[in-house]
């Protein structure tokens, strides 16, 4: 189950206990009415009351709100914590827990990717069977580009090419 169908059902079990917006997404106009709300000096509780989530839902978008300034807009710290309310130590852990995240996804994505399967035996026969049909072709390609700039090519044996320069017709 997801994490929001999982909120769902908490709120629809006991909707007395928890917020009605509880674990559903944010949208714009609702991050920026709560940006306005910081910037009118709202406490928490009260954002939480308007938006019907819960305060711990209210802080963690701030976090998120202030690390993504910080992260991706090259937003400073100060400004971020104007826009947001948040301390600078809240700001900063959440940065430095973003970017541990990214990093052990980035060494995931390293490691997955740089594993070497071993080649099956069968894969492997049919590579050394590619790479003799491609010298074959190669030596073809080769013996008709000497057939192109005039050198006469006689083959015996389509594997054995032996090149005869050829004389001009009187």
């Amino acid at each position: 189950m997801s994490s929001n169908g999982m909120y769902s059902s908490l709120v629809k079990n006991n909707p007395e206990k928890y917020p009605t917006r509880m674990g559903k997404s944010w949208k714009a106009e609702e991050v920026n009415q709560l940006l306005a709300e910081v910037h009118s000096k709202k406490t928490h509780q009260e954002m939480a009351t308007i938006h019907e989530r819960t305060v711990g839902g209210i802080v963690s978008k701030l976090r998120s709100i202030a690390a993504d300034y910080y992260m991706n807009q090259n937003m400073e710290v100060e400004i971020c914590q104007q826009l947001t309310g948040l301390s600078k130590m809240e700001i900063l852990e959440t940065v430095a827990k973003r970017t541990e995240i990214e990093e052990r996804k980035a060494e995931k994505i390293e490691k997955t990717s740089n594993k070497s399967l071993p080649t099956p035996i069968i894969q492997q026969e049919s590579n050394t069977e590619l790479k003799e049909i491609l010298k074959i072709v190669r030596d073809m390609q080769k013996t008709l580009n000497d057939f192109i700039e005039g050198r006469y090519v006689r083959v015996k044996n389509p594997l054995q090419v032996k090149k005869v320069e050829m004389k001009p017709t009187p």
